[in-house]
């Protein structure tokens, strides 16, 4: 059984659940939620946020040809994601990091940072930047695809 919960970001209130056959993957639930969600609010200029399993040629081509924006991470299997790392690996040098968040605690220790890396093109043509986090511990590289219909990075 395959459970499809869709929240709100103002609380995190339920918005759609949907429970599916043990033999649907989650690949396959993406366009249908989109579009359920899309009649719910009545237009496409929201933004849908979503775990790696979006991150198909098929689901975010056809949800960005309705004029949908999306916000996913990149499977690990994604070829950009090698080369990302291991241009961090090879020359991180290369790599410009920006810093978006920051957050200590009163004693000036850090709690959260969130740092916005170089933007690339993926494979699809969607904006495909690099982010790290940080909290307390060693910071993880993640790579994230971005569809907000907005000006690619040069």
């Amino acid at each position: 059984m395959l459970y499809i919960l869709t929240v709100s970001d103002d609380g995190g209130i339920p918005v759609y659940f949907q429970a599916a056959s043990g033999n649907a993957t989650d690949d396959q639930t993406h366009q249908a939620t989109w579009q359920v969600l899309n009649e719910l609010v009545g237009r496409v200029d929201f933004v849908y946020v979503t775990d790696c399993k979006l991150a198909t040629m098929e689901n975010m081509t056809a949800i960005a040809g309705r004029g949908g924006r999306f916000i996913t991470v990149l499977p690990a299997t994604r070829k950009e994601n090698a080369e990302f790392r291991q241009r961090l690996v090879d020359k991180p040098e290369t790599t410009q990091w920006r810093e978006v968040y920051h957050l200590t605690d009163e004693d000036g220790e850090l709690l959260d940072a969130f740092c916005v890396g170089d933007e690339q093109v993926s494979q699809e043509g969607f904006r495909l930047p690099g982010f790290t986090a940080a909290a307390r511990k060693p910071p993880t590289v993640r790579r994230g695809l971005v569809n907000c219909n907005a000006p690619l990075a040069n």
